[in-house]
């Protein structure tokens, strides 16, 4: 549904310019589907740039984006509250929300006033939005790679590393993990061992599952940099970062390193992909053993910290 009406609100956007409705067909299926996946394929060689001022064609990509990257157990509980009238919204989904909400806004704000320093200080407000949603790990350009500054491009590698949500099309370690995680530190900083969001109670379960999500997450993305820096010694420091973030996350984007790979490197990209797209707990999980302990030791403190 979703990216059926976005691949009409595309075809109609484009009609007129292009003069042809095979043609605006074409253009508005390719990339409402490609959009909605997070794929981040256009059938322009320079991505989104020529429409950079042309919101009839961003913002149906953007709400694609979100749709996409929202996951699908949020979008089947939004459809029930709003097509059935049913007042519950479970946890998860306002968590996905706030957190997408706070991702996207936050990183918008900062994106342009990064920018405004930086060697492109034209990057509107809507650019710099667009841009806060293409990180999300789909992958459309809006702006040149070159006008990023040095401090665009670690925030943009930062959102990229964060993604989507769970069940959706978006890579990342996934705006729920990383808010379960402030929520921790928030409750340790507290004293409180059980976190407390929007009156429910997380498992610790989950939380824990959600700190070997990240540290596993980091671990393959400086494993995967420190080779890429070792056998890439062509390219820079800031251009191979990127392209390790940028691969794990399954955003696509690049500071114009990937045309520059050798095979060893493109195959060290590859398995980022892989296991980005898998997801680090999944692929432990698939090469593990699950070994439960026979018995229980007495507890006893490690000092951290």
């Amino acid at each position: 549904l979703a990216e059926g009406l976005g691949a009409l609100a595309l075809t109609l956007a484009r009609v007129e310019q292009l003069k042809s409705w095979a043609e605006a067909i074409w253009f508005g299926v390719f990339h409402s589907v490609s959009a909605f996946c997070n794929a981040g394929f256009a059938l322009q060689t320079d991505s989104l740039m020529p429409f950079r001022d042309d919101p009839s064609v961003l913002i149906p990509i953007s709400i694609l984006i979100v749709l996409g990257g929202l996951g699908f157990v949020p979008l089947s509980v939004l459809a029930s509250r709003f097509l059935r009238h049913r007042r519950v919204i479970n946890l998860h989904t306002q968590v996905a929300l706030l957190g997408t909400g706070i991702a996207l806004v936050g990183g918008a704000v900062l994106f342009w006033a990064l920018q405004l320093g930086g060697s492109d200080a034209t990057t509107s407000p809507a650019d710099a939005l667009f841009w806060s949603v293409t990180l999300r790990t789909a992958g459309f350009n809006n702006l040149p790679m070159e006008s990023l500054s040095s401090a665009s491009i670690l925030l943009s590698m930062a959102l990229m590393w964060v993604g989507g949500c769970p069940g959706g099309t978006s890579g990342g370690v996934k705006v729920t993990t990383v808010a379960l995680l402030f929520l921790a530190v928030r409750g340790l900083l507290r004293d409180e061992y059980d976190i407390q969001v929007f009156s429910r109670t997380v498992p610790r379960r989950t939380v824990i599952r959600a700190l070997v999500v990240v540290v596993l997450s980091v671990g393959f993305v400086f494993l995967g940099f420190l080779l890429l820096l070792a056998t890439q010694t062509h390219l820079s420091f800031e251009a191979l970062g990127f392209e390790a973030v940028s691969a794990f996350a399954t955003v696509g984007l690049s500071l114009g390193a990937t045309t520059q790979l050798d095979t060893l490197g493109m195959w060290i990209i590859i398995s980022l992909m892989f296991i980005g797209r898998v997801g680090p707990l999944a692929l432990a999980y698939g090469i593990g053993q699950s070994k439960k302990l026979q018995w229980k030791g007495a507890t006893e403190e490690i000092h951290v910290g």
